[in-house]
């Protein structure tokens, strides 16, 4: 788990928390980015994960793969929240899974994984005013599947996809946030394959004979975390499903 301040953010696979190596904070315009290296694993769904203890609203927008992919408002009573998926309408959504990247010969895409952050699940937070709620009318779309080209790859071997659609029995609505400020804290869980190839060569996460205590503990999500499914004014999307008794958000 990351933390700063009130923030936490961490990244969950197959109901445990993911290992977290190489832990980093730096100071960027007054927002502090906590950063770190994650294990993936192809064809493996994953949730991204947030808390905000300061007993205030505050609100988190991810951001997977450079995509804008949703945001969750985090309340008093309700301070953990998470996000599995992106909605692309107001009863369907697709969970986030991670997946090999594909490759091309073609020489444009040279480029492409520096500029879109392919290998990245950003999480940012900040404290908000919330408006009114209305109906959703506006929903993500699935970014194009992208190519690149190998001599490009940089170390980056995953990316992540989308699975198949998922139907919601409730419909979703809407509401209007309005940030108190710049945004506090800006997470960054850097993704790749664990493989000897990967993480462990580059001495990322450590050899398999390595002590437990050379990496941080996967936990078992707990009841509460299973319960919580920069330019103002935002509109977030909510839930209005009856085992989200607090409005469950995604933003826009």
């Amino acid at each position: 788990m990351l933390n700063f301040q009130t923030f936490s953010a961490w990244i969950v696979i197959d109901g445990l928390s993911s290992d977290e190596f190489n832990v980093e904070h730096r100071d960027v315009d007054g927002t502090m980015h906590v950063s770190c290296w994650v294990p993936s694993e192809a064809g493996k769904k994953f949730q991204v994960h947030f808390k905000d203890m300061s007993g205030m609203t505050s609100n988190a927008y991810v951001y997977i793969d450079g995509n804008k992919s949703g945001g969750r408002v985090m309340r008093p009573e309700r301070p953990a929240r998470y996000l599995d998926g992106l909605r692309i309408s107001s009863t369907a959504s697709r969970p986030f899974v991670f997946s090999n990247l594909n490759f091309t010969d073609e020489e444009d895409n040279l480029s492409a994984l520096g500029s879109l952050n392919v290998g990245q699940i950003e999480v940012t937070a900040g404290f908000v005013h919330v408006g009114g709620h209305k109906q959703a009318t506006q929903f993500y779309e699935v970014p194009p599947e992208q190519k690149f080209n190998e001599k490009a790859k940089k170390g980056v071997d995953h990316q992540t996809q989308f699975g198949d659609i998922v139907h919601h029995r409730h419909t979703v609505r809407s509401v209007t946030v309005i940030p108190r400020g710049k945004e506090v804290v800006r997470f960054c869980f850097r993704y790749r394959p664990l493989a000897i190839e990967v993480l462990r060569a580059h001495g990322i996460a450590p050899p398999v004979a390595a002590s437990s205590s050379s990496k941080s503990k996967k936990r078992p999500i707990s009841p509460s975390d299973k319960d919580v499914k920069p330019q103002p004014p935002e509109v977030i999307e909510l839930s209005d499903s009856e085992d989200e008794k607090q409005a469950s958000f995604h933003a826009f």
